[in-house]
């Protein structure tokens, strides 16, 4: 159950208003090419949906093997039955619209930075659910109180970026990778290494592995004149996959915590499925045209 879960959410963390897929955004455009994050999106979205399929089919897999496991759980929670706010049939299809009009609209003015659109459509959304404005605020408090530290990392990492290209020490570790890489793969590298993306997430933190291993990758491939893009996408598709195996990432630890097993064991059972899929993700992004 837990490598279906991570499967999917792996496949689906790559959004536009993703921590992921923004990262890679900011990385490009320390090299020229400037996507916003709902472009790229855009671009690999039919590789997301290749992604689910798979990770259907190994749920399908799974269900098949653990037929004999029967699972008939019934949640009665007494408290959770005096809601403090109440989610009427009304308010339901209000939500619903707004969020398919949020995406219609960031897939169709994808020049717009998705979080202007996502801010404006959260404003939108506080009021139609919540009609006080102590109620907006505790809402914000309790589901989005990380928000600030993140944007603040993201300005951290752009100043990071900047010198860690311009001081020389990404072509320093570009010219090490080329030595070590297989001179005949160079040219594939970032199909190579969006094919083992869950394999090697293993040893990087979120921020290490686009703000440093990222560039120092196409940093490496630069006089093969391949586009960065295409280099960073791959590699980005890879790395999500196997998200929830990645000991440098906290939520893998709640992950395993909720589940009941050890780190050592669920990257055992799981690795084997994650890079199947990324490997058949980034075959069809090949297939695509995309990478």
């Amino acid at each position: 159950m837990l490598t279906i879960i991570g499967g999917i959410t792996g496949v689906w963390n790559m959004i536009p208003w993703g921590g992921t897929i923004i990262r890679t955004s900011v990385v490009l455009q320390n090299f020229g090419v400037n996507s916003t994050p709902q472009e790229l999106w855009k671009e690999i979205l039919p590789i997301q949906i290749v992604g689910t399929i798979l990770v259907v089919l190994l749920a399908i897999y799974f269900g098949s093997k653990e037929k004999k496991r029967v699972f008939n759980e019934v949640f009665e929670d007494s408290e959770t039955q005096h809601k403090i706010f109440q989610i009427h049939l009304l308010s339901w299809i209000k939500n619903l619209t707004l969020t398919i009009i949020t995406i219609l609209l960031m897939i169709k003015f994808s020049k717009i930075p998705s979080y202007f659109i996502f801010l404006i459509a959260t404003a939108i959304a506080l009021l139609i659910n919540f009609k006080n404005g102590k109620d907006q605020i505790k809402i914000i408090e309790k589901n989005a109180a990380v928000a600030f530290n993140t944007a603040g990392t993201f300005l951290a990492a752009g100043v990071f970026l900047g010198i860690f290209k311009e001081s020389g020490m990404t072509k320093s570790l570009a010219d090490i990778l080329v030595y070590i890489f297989p001179t005949f793969l160079l040219p594939q590298v970032g199909r190579v290494l969006g094919s083992l993306g869950s394999v090697i997430g293993i040893a990087f933190s979120s921020d290490l592995y686009y703000y440093s291993f990222v560039p120092v990758v196409i940093e490496a491939v630069e006089k093969f004149k391949i586009n960065p893009k295409s280099i960073a996408l791959a590699m980005l598709v890879g790395q999500n996959v196997g998200t929830v195996i990645n000991p440098c990432i906290p939520t893998t630890f709640l992950a395993i915590g909720l589940a009941g097993v050890e780190l050592k064991d669920h990257i055992k059972f799981s690795l084997k499925y994650l890079v199947l899929i990324s490997l058949i993700m980034v075959l069809t992004g090949v297939f695509l045209g995309i990478f």
